[in-house]
């Protein structure tokens, strides 16, 4: 009987830890879209600092949708004073910049309605903001969206063309360079 009881005050704890580890690695989340749109590569964003890879390797979409999404739980790490760019500190340690639109920092905030707060924690699909397309398509603003690894990690776009907002399977890597 002691050996029966020695074996399960020592196995037990072992299994358990090992099935806990097991567990919360397969809830491990990957990188969904933050939006609806069109997937494009970085080199076709019409601004040179995106499309030169300056800020950091990524990819960017023509929004569709109204909504941008946490494509991965973290921590709000940044928010421009006009609401059009967030920057993300995600689960997995990487570091995003989600700039939405080009030359949009000079709506001065107007057509950006921001759901976020700077230091606050968000769970994937939680919405940062929300846009009035119409409002930003009339301003003659492009919504060709950006988004860049700004932390030195190298991602590789897996494909391009439509995608749905929090839909899976866009990029690989994730490393550090």
């Amino acid at each position: 009987h002691y050996l029966i009881c020695m074996s399960v005050a020592v196995g037990l704890p072992i299994v358990l830890t090992l099935a806990i580890g097991l567990i919360k690695k397969s809830r491990r989340e990957v990188f969904l879209s933050p939006a609806e749109g069109i997937v494009h590569p970085l080199s076709e964003v019409p601004d040179t600092v995106f499309a030169s890879g300056m800020m950091g390797e990524g990819f960017a979409i023509e929004l569709v949708g109204e909504t941008i999404y946490a494509p991965m739980s973290g921590e709000v790490s940044m928010i421009f004073p006009t609401k059009h760019a967030y920057g993300l500190k995600l689960s997995d340690g990487s570091e995003i910049l989600i700039h939405i639109g080009l030359d949009t920092v000079t709506l001065n905030g107007q057509g950006f309605d921001c759901r976020v707060e700077v230091g606050q924690t968000v769970r994937q699909g939680d919405a940062l903001c929300t846009i009035d397309r119409a409002y930003i398509l009339e301003q003659e603003k492009s919504l060709m969206t950006p988004i860049v690894w700004t932390d030195q990690r190298s991602i590789t776009l897996v494909r391009a063309g439509k995608v749905q907002a929090q839909e899976k399977g866009l990029i690989q890597g994730g490393e550090r360079s």
